[in-house]
């Protein structure tokens, strides 16, 4: 089942052991998706406190967020 997987130490055979227990319960939530703040601030008003101590990079990224309506966590 894991024949991608290259590595041999005891360690990365313990993990690859455990894996089939637990790659079936639903423990993460990550069946569903959740809506993130913006999404659910849609049409309504989202409230902003404190930008200018958030780092550059999160501010250009708010930004483009503001006056594109749209985010890719990738930058693109």
């Amino acid at each position: 089942m894991f024949e991608e997987i290259v590595g041999s130490s005891n360690a990365l055979q313990r993990v690859l052991a455990q894996v089939p227990k637990v790659a079936l319960t639903d423990s993460t939530g990550a069946h569903q998706r959740q809506l993130g703040r913006f999404e659910s601030a849609d049409g309504g008003t989202i409230f902003l406190d404190e930008v200018g101590e958030l780092p550059v990079d999160t501010q250009i990224a708010l930004l483009r967020v503001l006056q594109e309506k749209n985010y890719s966590a990738r930058g693109e």
